[in-house]
């Protein structure tokens, strides 16, 4: 098949950063500058503004033939929003669009361009530096509110574009073959996120106005106190520079360290300084603002998903995190019967000085079905811990799920020698985190940061000896698991021998370190080598951020745990999709559809066998779920 490199130089009066892709391409100042494209190993073309519609495109398009560009999603959008609509050129259809980032960081490079072309392009690539400068000019208004397009601007525009598609052909060349499977995964995200996550616009309204006013007012407060040197609690390096002066050097401002600096002796205005950054710092809060700028007008907010965010296969989420949303929410129906009526007044009687937090705790409720129809929450229950020991082959650990046991519990039963129950327990949490964490060899003095960050709890350092003590001597499989994994890319790597150990292989594949799965899906290690550390061997390679220095064993079981976890999901999310159902949403081990009130008879049985009946590979993986029908994702 035929394929087709195409890139796109705009220009709009929003922010594509800020609006997303989708809402970007569709407003009415958007306009394509020039395209670059090129067949095949041919000669890159240009199209400018104003220039009639390439038919070699258009008998592309009728061939049937792939058109691949860096971030395919925006090229895809301007191409249906401005070339199709606007322009009348021909639509390409779904299927035929492919996305070079994408495979990129299937094989765990970069996905910014410049940095995978420096990477793996290291003589070929240079930057345009003048070409960007370009760029930068002309894809905005200028300070008066016009256009720069000038011929020499739009001169340096032109090639600086053919470059991009120039580089992005020859990454597709020497990047691994990404396989038709992954392809299939890749476009699944994508319809989930044309689809789009349905937002609550009008509470997503009051609870901004609420913030924008709460902020500005403790904003002129800090103006006030500090003489205008600090004017709002953002101000992280001012905030330090403040309080160093005063005696008080802090390397952090997040919640935790101000709140153990607070529990000291300060001077009266470092004390106060403290508390207005307590009472402004609220990231959660603001996702109410961000969602605002993306969504669309049938509240609807599109592009939310990335298709491996991490190199274990993992997806993410950019411009509103819903991957790290806080879990829990007021109950009852006052918390948005209060924020919609956007008074301040009334919110600071109920909350008092703490309308940003309560704000941050109920977040989640900004997901919300559309009227006449409902969310179902599938989430696939310790999946990681089950895949863990189903790789160990930890008999004793798969009955336990097999009985429908909960392991936090029973963990936490054995580290505090006392009766835990499953609900409500902090001490389950413990034993939560010990099962989560302890499993990829994690020490005592992380055990300790990990509790505290999980579950909000203090242990000391003695107990947390003693819980890494319990856990490992109960699961003697799993230290095995560590070490078998280390020898096995060890004398892959050294050797070039190909190792299978358990239920994955080692391969030495030209430049990579490969871990083939029990999917058959395969991970990449760029560059590894071993060398001698002072507590053993540690294993480099390089990954999408640079060259990382880890333990092998438990980074490899770590990063194989997660893959086999991502691939039962995406087993599961086919098999929904392929039933009918929409999914509006997936974060971590759950999905999210959205259906009529009138289908949520039949949803139960269908979705619960598409999560706990696994693939033919994970034969002997005991699966399950829990699944709810509710109106908002809080």
């Amino acid at each position: 098949m035929t394929d087709i490199f195409i890139d796109f130089e705009t220009r709009s009066r929003v922010d594509l950063i800020a609006c997303g892709a989708s809402r970007y391409a569709q407003d009415e100042s958007t306009d394509v500058l020039c395209m670059a494209y090129a067949i095949d190993d041919g000669p890159v073309c240009i199209w400018k503004r104003g220039e009639p519609y390439p038919q070699i495109l258009d008998s592309a398009i009728r061939g049937g033939y792939l058109f691949h560009a860096w971030y395919s999603g925006f090229e895809r959008a301007i191409w249906q929003y401005v070339m199709v609509a606007r322009r009348n050129w021909r639509a390409i259809p779904f299927e035929n669009w492919r996305c070079t980032a994408a495979k990129a960081a299937h094989a765990n490079h970069p996905r910014g361009l410049d940095r995978a072309a420096e990477r793996l392009l290291p003589e070929k690539f240079r930057k345009d530096k003048e070409g960007r400068k370009a760029m930068l000019a002309t894809c905005k208004p200028n300070k008066k509110g016009g256009w720069v397009e000038d011929e020499e601007s739009l001169g340096q525009l032109y090639p600086y574009c053919q470059q991009d598609v120039l580089v992005e052909r020859a990454l597709d060349k020497v990047l691994p073959d990404w396989p038709e499977s992954e392809v299939e995964v890749w476009q699944m995200n994508e319809r989930i996120n044309d689809r789009g996550v349905p937002i609550d616009r009008e509470l997503c309204e009051g609870a901004a106005s609420l913030l924008d006013t709460t902020l500005d007012g403790l904003a002129e407060r800090i103006s006030k106190m500090t003489n205008g040197e600090i004017t709002t609690g953002d101000q992280i390096q001012r905030i330090k520079k403040f309080v160093a002066e005063r005696g008080v050097n802090m390397k952090s401002l997040d919640k935790d360290h101000v709140a153990a600096e607070l529990e000291h002796d300060l001077p009266a205005d470092v004390r106060d300084i403290l508390l207005l950054r307590q009472l402004t710092s609220g990231a959660a809060a603001k996702k109410f603002k961000s969602v605002l700028g993306i969504a669309e007008d049938d509240d609807c907010a599109r592009g939310m998903f990335m298709y491996y965010a991490a190199s274990t296969g993992r997806f993410g989420s950019g411009k509103t995190q819903y991957h790290n949303m806080k879990k829990g929410a007021d109950k009852g129906t006052a918390f948005r019967n209060i924020v919609i009526e956007k008074d301040i007044e009334l919110a600071e009687l109920v909350y008092g000085n703490t309308i940003v937090s309560v704000l941050g705790r109920n977040v989640r409720s900004l997901v919300c079905a559309h009227e006449g129809n409902t969310l179902i929450r599938i989430d696939l229950s310790q999946i990681e811990c089950r895949v863990l020991h189903w790789l160990a082959g930890n008999e004793r650990m798969l009955a336990l799920f097999r009985a429908g046991e909960d392991p936090y519990v029973k963990l936490a039963q054995k580290a505090f020698n006392k009766p835990v129950v499953k609900e409500g327990d902090p001490e389950r949490d413990v034993g939560k985190a010990g099962e989560l964490g302890l499993g990829f060899g994690m020490g005592h003095v992380r055990f300790i940061g990990q509790v505290k960050e999980q579950a909000g709890i203090d242990i000391n350092e003695r107990f947390a000896r003693h819980v890494v003590i319990v856990w490992r001597k109960e699961n003697p499989e799993v230290l095995k698991l560590w070490s078998g994994y280390e020898v096995a890319a060890k004398t892959c790597v050294e050797t070039g021998r190909t190792v299978r150990y358990g239920k994955v292989v080692f391969k030495r594949e030209g430049s990579y370190l490969t871990v083939t799965l029990p999917s058959g899906r395969q991970l990449f290690y760029y560059k590894p080598e071993f060398e001698q550390g002072k507590r053993g061997p540690r294993f480099i390679y390089w990954g999408p951020n640079g060259p990382r220095h880890e333990w092998a064993g438990g980074l490899l079981t770590e990063n194989v745990v997660q893959a086999v976890a991502r691939d039962i999901l995406v087993y599961a999310m086919q098999r929904v999709q392929s039933l009918g159902w929409n999914i509006v949403m997936h974060v971590h081990d759950e999905m999210i559809v959205e259906a009529s009130c009138g289908d949520i008879t039949r949803p139960s049985d269908d979705m619960m066998d598409c999560m706990t009946v696994g693939p033919e590979w994970a034969k002997g993986l005991p699966l399950a779920a829990e699944l709810k029908v509710v109106e908002t994702y809080a």
